[in-house]
């Protein structure tokens, strides 16, 4: 008798699976990061003198602010001296929003020529057409929604009930059960023949993209 409970994969499938996901994240950051760069110099073209010119502008502004704040207070002319205090303060945390711009800007630009140097997007390619990657990624993701869904059903306090929801989920967790021994044999003369539809699916799930994959766990 199959007793069904949470799964918990070997070391080396949760390794794969990491270095897999981060794959993946480092990808969509990839794209993420382009598709603003794209965006900006679509609508926003010359942005970087624009930047500059605002930033001397300021710093002039700021200067003759903060002149005429001296002057005032040389002069004694202290019903004026608010006037200049508070413009100048004003202009320095624009100088200072206006810094904190540029170098988040300039992060995202060095973020982006690491995601897209030559070794990262190799890196990442070879990830992706290594199928024992792929495959320790589609064991664990099936494994974790599994495991929640096990969880959640049996989270009652009533012994009868978590029975019968683990009676439900046996034929789930043999499939999962039989893909993770299957892995090992998926470009191998298959030998065990209660592995064989096991294979099969695994075959399948290659040929899925990793978001269509995601898609078809969430309904399995």
């Amino acid at each position: 008798m199959i007793v069904v409970q949470r799964f918990d994969l070997d070391s080396g499938i949760k390794r794969n699976h990491e270095l897999f996901e981060k794959a993946r994240e480092e990808e969509k950051q990839a794209r993420h990061y382009q598709r603003m760069k794209e965006t900006e110099k679509r609508f926003c073209p010359g942005q970087s003198m624009i930047w500059w010119i605002a930033l001397i502008a300021t710093i002039l502004l700021d200067i003759i602010f903060l002149s005429l704040f001296v002057y005032s207070i040389a002069t004694k002319q202290y019903w004026y001296c608010p006037w200049p205090f508070f413009v100048f303060f004003f202009l320095l945390f624009l100088l200072g929003m206006e810094y904190m711009t540029h170098r988040s800007n300039k992060k995202q630009d060095e973020q982006l020529a690491k995601l897209l140097s030559e070794e990262s997007v190799q890196a990442r390619q070879a990830i992706f057409d290594n199928e024992a990657y792929r495959l320790a990624w589609m064991l664990m993701l099936r494994s974790m929604v599994f495991n929640r869904t096990l969880d959640e059903l049996t989270q009652t306090q009533k012994e009868q009930w978590n029975d019968w929801a683990r009676l439900r989920l046996t034929e789930r967790y043999h499939e999962i059960l039989c893909e993770v021994k299957a892995c090992p044999f998926l470009r191998a003369p298959i030998r065990n023949r209660e592995l064989t539809p096991a294979i099969d699916r695994l075959r399948h799930y290659l040929l899925l993209s990793p978001d269509e994959f995601e898609q078809l766990v969430g309904r399995l």
